[in-house]
């Protein structure tokens, strides 16, 4: 098997909204230099999750690619 590493990504939960309905969880990514040579990637999603059932109730992108 071969491969190699393409990036980063991070998940960071943050403190939950008004009156605890819901609990953002905020995903990073971003390619590193390797992978940067075929596309350069960087994303930034904050899915919202209902405290009750942990389903998502709507979330947010921001993501930037180049070449």
């Amino acid at each position: 098997m071969m491969g190699a590493k393409a990036g980063r990504m991070t998940f960071e939960v943050l403190a939950p909204t008004a009156h605890n309905i819901e609990i953002p969880v905020r995903v990073k990514a971003e390619s590193n230099s390797f992978f940067t040579k075929i596309r350069k990637t960087r994303a930034e999603i904050v899915s919202y999750l209902r405290v009750s059932t942990l389903r998502p109730t709507r979330f947010h992108e921001d993501l930037s690619k180049g070449r």
